[in-house]
């Protein structure tokens, strides 16, 4: 029987570095995480950037979903949407200069 666990990284190439962030069962369960890794990065930088706050709102009104900055998660969005959403922001993500990659991986443990 064989397990596959989904990994999520980010990779930051102007510093040189890469980070596991989470390990999961399922490849709906990487992406979550990895939106909320991926709007955390962009609410921080939008400190220095408006627009980026702006895309970042835009995008939560969009799904109906919320930012909870006490858990750092994303609040109410729903299982059908986590795709597009994730989808629609690795996109935005891949036009911003002077950012990190957000990325999972699969691996399969056979027993």
């Amino acid at each position: 029987m064989a397990l596959t666990l989904y990994t999520t990284f980010m990779t930051d190439w102007n510093h040189g570095e890469s980070s596991t962030l989470s390990v999961h069962v399922t490849e709906q369960g990487a992406r979550q995480r990895l939106l909320d890794y991926m709007i955390s990065e962009l609410i921080f930088k939008g400190e220095w950037n408006d627009d980026l706050t702006l895309k970042a709102r835009d995008l939560l009104d969009k799904y109906a979903c919320s930012w909870d900055d006490n858990r750092l998660r994303i609040n109410g969005l729903e299982k059908t949407h986590i795709q597009s959403f994730f989808n629609e922001l690795a996109d935005y993500f891949n036009y911003i200069e002077d950012t990190c990659w957000f990325e999972y991986s699969t691996h399969t443990l056979e027993g």
